[in-house]
């Protein structure tokens, strides 16, 4: 099945719960949640929250549907990416001034967005005004970060960090 803007928007809107432990050890270099709707078990997700030791406290977070492994948001930090250059109709408006916009070591987030390859459209972290967790500067804005996209993408479990990280 073919993910649309519409099923994008619906899947991200959906409540998850956390399938199996839900206690979180950052100090991993890749750790993935597998998430569940209670409210439409027909969809399964993951989580995936990669540590980039290269950089200080850079992570980038993945949501995506499992079934199609097409990616729904994306959250990197201090991350490069450069958006695509062509504009078509599909393309909310909002984006039109962020075409070929390159990002060298920024906050950014990616936003499905029809008719694109996966994930290919980013905006600033600073422009997003719903994620509040702008940069990661030490180990309490990390832990807030993963807070925030877990409420970004509609989490609705508690879920801990490993002592040794706090």
């Amino acid at each position: 099945m073919k993910i649309n803007q519409e099923l994008a928007n619906y899947l991200l809107s959906l409540p998850k719960n956390i399938v199996g432990n839900s206690c979180i050890d950052i100090q991993k270099n890749k750790i993935v949640l597998k998430l569940i709707s209670p409210e439409d078990n027909n969809w399964e997700f993951s989580v995936d929250i990669i540590n980039n030791r290269k950089k200080s406290f850079k992570i980038t977070l993945h949501h995506r549907e499992n079934k199609n492994n097409c990616g729904l948001t994306r959250v990197d930090f201090n991350g490069g990416h450069t958006n695509p250059v062509d504009i078509i109709d599909s393309l909310p408006l909002f984006f039109h001034r962020y075409a070929g916009y390159e990002f060298v070591n920024e906050s950014h987030i990616h936003i499905f967005v029809d008719g694109y390859r996966d994930l290919a459209w980013a905006i600033p972290l600073q422009n997003h005004t719903e994620f509040m967790q702008k940069e990661i500067i030490d180990t309490d804005s990390h832990l807030d970060a993963i807070k925030e996209f877990a409420k970004h993408i509609n989490i609705i479990d508690t879920f801990t960090f490993q002592d040794s990280l706090i």
